[in-house]
C-alpha cells in the first residue's frame, strides 16, 4: 500500500506540474489602449447623476470591453435613440386639401 501512495502522489505532482506549465497567463492590455477606450467609453456613453433611473454602466463596461477585444479600432457609433432620423417620415398619400380663405 506505501508503494501506491507514493506512486499516487508522483503521479499527482507531475500532473499539477504540467497543468501549471502548460497554461498561458492573459496579455495585458496597455495603458495607452486602456486611456484610448475608457475615453471613447465616456464619450459614447455620458455619465449620469447618481440614482438615475437611466444608468449606463453596464453598456459603457461592455462597449469598453469591445474596444479592448477591437484593439482600440471602433466602428462609428449609430445615433442614440432620443437622435431625430435623418431622413424625413413618407408624407401622407392623400394630402389635406388646401384651407379656403375666409371671406
Amino acid at each position: 500500500m506505501p508503494g501506491f501512495l507514493k506512486t499516487l502522489c508522483a503521479l499527482t505532482a507531475l500532473s499539477l506540474l504540467l497543468s501549471g506549465a502548460l497554461t498561458r497567463p492573459a496579455d495585458a492590455i496597455t495603458a495607452e489602449l486602456a486611456k484610448k477606450c475608457r475615453a471613447m467609453a465616456l464619450d459614447a456613453h455620458p455619465r449620469t447623476l447618481a440614482g438615475s433611473k437611466s444608468g449606463s454602466a453596464a453598456a459603457e463596461r461592455a462597449f469598453f470591453q469591445t474596444c479592448v477585444a477591437n484593439d482600440g479600432k471602433m466602428p462609428a457609433e449609430p445615433p442614440p435613440s432620443g437622435a431625430p432620423a435623418t431622413t424625413p417620415p413618407n408624407p401622407p398619400s392623400n394630402p389635406p386639401p388646401p384651407a379656403t380663405p375666409a371671406k
